[in-house]
């Protein structure tokens, strides 16, 4: 039967982006509209078959294109898209850990990730898992001292804290310890933040949210300028199958296109509502990285091109009063979860103590709306409350 090591040369998929050298002078907003497509149409077709001159699992002209402009937004010489935000997490892990490895994530990861490195890893791979504020450097060289560190995960600005580590300085510390380290750079996307500019080796996002935009596809995408991780990663995605699929592609490559104007939406938006709600006597912990009172304030202003479209905040008031009068109020601003679409989302969490999440901690998901409207859609449900 042979080796796996005998398949993947046919499968490596690195022409696909030899063109993206082309469009290197080119603007953010020019790459997103035009590298990737090169069918002289006006938009990439849906390639809706399974096979052709390679399998689906391993590619499609609809993913190919996908891939191609995301490796240019993300400033990677690799992309390889999945079928979803998380998979574009446990399938790196899951490809680069050998039995027994040390990994080590900030404190306040995305739920699912949290459950996959605390629950699975520790089973189908017997490693070793230290969560840590990273946003610290001695707690992160603290886990590195222990050695057999295989990597470090980290988020470029972490959810729902919004707390924002020093990629940089935390690259060159993991560097330093021999380890890799992985990026999730989902509540930035690339035009706030690129971690490969900042020495990252591996960039991960949920393509679902900011990079589709219009809350109707999952997707995610891992880049990388180091072909062995791109080959490790390619090979686990023939192991796993969790490929993105031609119809998916297609919206994506239709949400890319307006990528940056979304996001300056987003950020102006945000901006906005976190100055109405800084005026209110019954908002208590206002938290977004835009504000000098954020304790990396300094970090996010250096790292990012904008501070994002997420804020969060409490209420002086009691669980049973947000939730029967205070959210039912609303019109504009949906209670429902994920972030990055038109739509305006709000998504109180429950306390969490390890991961030092307050109790009712309300995430904002500021949308595209009129931000005047979305002010009266929340003052309608404070004259509810106070």
């Amino acid at each position: 039967m042979g080796k796996s090591s005998e398949l993947m040369p046919v499968i490596d998929r690195t022409s696909i982006f030899e063109r993206n050298r082309e469009f290197e002078e080119l603007a953010f907003e020019t790459r997103c509209i035009d590298v990737g497509n090169y069918t002289g149409r006006s938009t990439v077709p849906i390639y809706a078959s399974v096979t052709g001159e390679s399998y689906q699992r391993h590619g499609d002209p609809s993913r190919d294109a996908v891939s191609a402009c995301v490796a240019s937004l993300e400033g990677a010489a690799y992309t390889l898209v999945t079928a979803s935000g998380v998979s574009s997490i446990t399938l790196p892990l899951l490809a680069l850990l050998q039995n027994g490895d040390r990994i080590v994530c900030n404190r306040d990861l995305y739920i699912w990730t949290y459950f996959f490195v605390r629950e699975d890893l520790p089973r189908l791979l017997n490693a070793q898992v230290d969560l840590a504020d990273l946003t610290d450097l001695d707690a992160l060289e603290a886990c590195l001292k222990q050695g057999n560190v295989r990597l470090v995960c980290l988020e470029t600005i972490a959810n729902p804290l919004l707390n924002v580590p020093d990629i940089a300085a935390c690259c060159r510390l993991a560097h330093q310890y021999g380890a890799k380290v992985l990026v999730d750079n989902t509540f930035a996307s690339p035009y706030l933040c690129r971690p490969l500019e900042l020495g990252a080796d591996l960039c991960s996002e949920s393509m679902t949210k900011y990079m589709n935009g219009h809350g109707d596809a999952l997707a995610g995408s891992i880049s990388t300028n180091d072909h062995e991780i791109y080959y490790q990663l390619q090979r686990m995605m023939g192991v796993l199958g969790c490929c993105l699929s031609p119809f998916n592609s297609f919206l994506v490559s239709r949400g890319l296109q307006t990528l940056p104007m979304r996001m300056e939406r987003h950020c102006d938006n945000a901006e906005r509502l976190v100055e109405y709600l800084a005026e209110k006597p019954f908002v208590k912990d206002l938290t977004y990285p835009g504000l000098p009172s954020h304790p990396q304030h300094a970090i996010a202003s250096r790292q990012l091109k904008r501070y994002g479209g997420v804020l969060c905040f409490r209420l002086d008031t009691s669980h049973e009063k947000l939730y029967n009068e205070f959210l039912p109020e609303l019109k504009l601003l949906r209670h429902w979860v994920s972030l990055g679409e038109p739509h305006s989302l709000i998504s109180p969490k429950g306390e969490d103590p390890e991961k030092g999440i307050p109790a009712d901690f309300i995430r904002v998901a500021v949308g595209l709306e009129d931000c005047g409207d979305l002010i009266q859609d929340l003052e309608r449900g404070f004259r509810k409350l106070f």
